[in-house]
Parts: C-alpha cells; structure tokens; sequence
C-alpha cells in the first residue's frame, strides 16, 4: 500500500515545515521499501502523523494547533527520529539522508517549541530526543517475560524522553514462540497483550498509550481487528494509524507498535 501525503498550502509555518518533512521521508524510504517495506512504512506513518496532527490548525488559518496536537507531534517526531537511527545502522540510509531529515525534523520542532512557549506550555527548555543540542538524551532497554523474545536486531520496547516506544507485536506466544491462532481476533489480542506486558515492564500501561500503529496484511480484517482493539481501549482511545502491508514476519495476520507515556 502507497501513502502520498498531498501537497496542501495552509498558513501554520509549522504544518509547511511538517509537509516538507513527509514529502522527503516518502521519497527516500523507496530506497528500502522492497527490503524493509515494515520499516519504510513506520517511517511514513510517524513522519505524516507530524503533519495530521498540526493540520486542523493550519487549516482553520495562520491559527496555531492546540496543546494536544502539539504534543502528538512531538511524539511523533520522537518516533521517527529512533526509526531514522535503525534505518541509518542497519546500512538502508546514508548519512546524507539522516542528516537532512534531522534538520527538517529541527525544523519543525523549533517551530512546536516556539508554539509551546507562546501558549505557556514550554517545560524548562526541554527538548526532544531528535534535536542535537546538548548532551543525548539517556535511553532505558525494556525487557519482559510476558512477551516474546525479539527475535532481530531490536528492543522490545526503549523509554526515552518521558515515553516508553513499545516494538511492534505479533500473536506469538511467549511461552512457546509460536504464532497463536489462526483468525485476526485472536491474534489481534495475543498481539496487544503482547505490547501490555512490555508497557508494565517499563512502568507504563495501555491507559498512557498516546499513539498506536497496526500493520494489517488485509484490510478486510479491518472490521474484526478494530473490534477486538476497542476492548482494550475504551475510553480516551489513544491516536492510530493502520496500514495494510504485503507481508508480515511469520506471516503474522496483524503486527501493533505503541507509544505510551511513563
């Protein structure tokens, strides 16, 4: 499945800055779309959840997004910063590529920074893990015996920044390492408790999840996977994405990432 975010001129600096920034993660993750379509994917989705969530704002005028918005954006960026970092290690993004998503990322967050100020939100100078100033921020591995192994170069789960970044799940049980069931329901819960045990282990909760991102392999399974995910999300459902994929590891029916804050 293709994600071509449209090109719309809207008054908010800020939502031009996050429109540049989409359009760039779009071109340059063809590079490995056919090696790491799942990763190119994740890329997009943070990259265009920047731009979703300054968007009402931008439309309504040159009026600036709400606290909210500001903070999923920021999140955002946090996400597509770490993903930016695997994509460069794992030799699928040269340097020149990291460096210039990184400025346009600094871009965008100067600009969130300057909206937070304004409205009295700005918290001591704080930044986010994806500026470069000053010393790096300090990154804690989230390991639990309540979900699988990883089974890659990857954490289940990193608290950075006030945030836990929960890897994606499939059904596997971690008992066994084996995909459990056969329909998307099933998998759909073992997926999600998946990712509970991981927030628990880091001193979150699935209450404190800010933004999910579900990978179908067919979106007809849409319907049943969303209500199975709404059982476990029944109030103050967090932001979402979903996307159907070509392929899943293990040929897995669903996979689910999460952001949750600590």
């Amino acid at each position: 499945m293709s994600i071509s975010p449209a090109r719309v001129r809207h008054g908010s600096e800020a939502w031009q800055h996050a429109d540049d920034l989409a359009q760039h993660v779009y071109h340059i993750t063809w590079k490995f779309m056919q090696s790491d379509p799942g990763l190119a994917q994740r890329m997009r989705s943070a990259a265009l959840t920047v731009g979703a969530s300054l968007s009402d704002g931008a439309r309504a005028g040159s009026r600036p997004p709400g606290r909210r918005g500001v903070q999923i954006a920021s999140t955002a960026l946090s996400e597509l910063g770490y993903y930016l970092h695997f994509a460069r290690r794992a030799g699928l993004l040269g340097e020149i590529d990291l460096r210039r998503v990184g400025a346009m990322s600094a871009a965008v967050d100067q600009h969130l920074g300057a909206q937070e100020s304004r409205g009295g939100a700005a918290e001591d100078g704080r930044r986010h893990p994806h500026h470069q100033e000053g010393p790096p921020v300090p990154r804690d591995i989230v390991k639990s015996d309540g979900a699988p192994n990883a089974i890659g170069p990857y954490s289940q789960g990193v608290k950075a920044n006030g945030f836990v970044f929960a890897s994606g799940q499939i059904a596997l049980d971690p008992r066994t390492g084996q995909i459990v069931g056969q329909d998307i329901k099933t998998q759909t819960r073992r997926a999600l408790d998946n990712i509970k045990a991981v927030l628990e282990a880091a001193g979150s909760s699935l209450d404190r999840v800010v933004k999910c991102t579900v990978f179908l392999k067919d979106m007809n399974d849409f319907g049943p996977m969303n209500e199975e995910y709404g059982s476990y999300f029944k109030e103050l459902p967090p932001a979402r994405s979903t996307i159907q994929v070509a392929k899943l590891p293990r040929d897995a029916l669903v996979e689910i990432e999460a952001i949750a804050s600590l």
